[in-house]
């Protein structure tokens, strides 16, 4: 399931909190209680990411508030917190964030789409791509935005429609995308055919 807690990472929360609260409680009710006082940034930053394991619909509105929050880490913490939560429910949420211009996480609202997000997205996502094709367009190490719109697209479209998208309007995302994961090792390069067979990739070979 994406954007899980570990057990890990609830002891270090539980631990943090519970020296700097006596009234500590792993609760929904107490997370949510820190999130409205917004004392410290780290104790809203490490309750949105306890709601993970605890939080309900009825923190939704809590979470949502923090999309003004004047840290980047818990605008972003939030949105996938929110996604872990509501799943598809939230749907046009991610997809107005996603083109809002004063949202700042926008990466974090794609990566919800693409965990969570149903159809109600596509148009989002399709305005996105049109309005940072340059950005999109240019090779990176870090290509976790291209793998987010490949793995929504093809959830939601399925796979021929994705592919024959990804050949002719968004062919700009698959040379980018080869040429980032010529850079790769080739265990990644495998992973990802093996998952979208019918994206080509070839030029990541030949453009290399």
């Amino acid at each position: 399931m994406a954007f899980s807690i570990s057990p890990g990472d609830k002891r270090d929360i539980a631990k943090t909190l519970g020296r700097r609260h006596k009234d500590f409680s792993w609760s929904e009710d107490f997370f949510v209680n820190l999130i409205e006082k917004n004392e410290t940034k780290m104790d809203v930053y490490w309750s949105v990411i306890a709601l993970r394991d605890c939080g309900t619909p009825r923190s939704i509105p809590s979470l949502k508030s923090l999309a003004t929050h004047p840290s980047q880490d818990v605008k972003a913490t939030a949105m996938l917190t929110i996604a872990r939560i509501s799943r598809s429910s939230e749907t046009e949420y991610y997809a107005l964030k996603l083109l809002d211009p004063s949202y700042r996480a926008k990466s974090y609202a794609l990566w919800a789409i693409a965990a969570y997000g149903d159809e109600r997205a596509t148009d989002a996502v399709h305005q996105y791509v049109k309005k940072n094709h340059k950005k999109l367009a240019e090779p990176s190490i870090d290509a976790r935005e291209t793998y987010d719109i490949i793995s929504y697209l093809y959830r939601t479209l399925g796979a021929a429609k994705a592919a024959q998208l990804f050949a002719s309007d968004y062919v700009f995302i698959r040379t980018s995308l080869a040429k980032s994961l010529s850079r790769l090792p080739p265990r990644n390069r495998d992973r990802f055919a093996a998952r979208y067979p019918e994206i080509d990739i070839s030029l990541a070979s030949s453009d290399a």
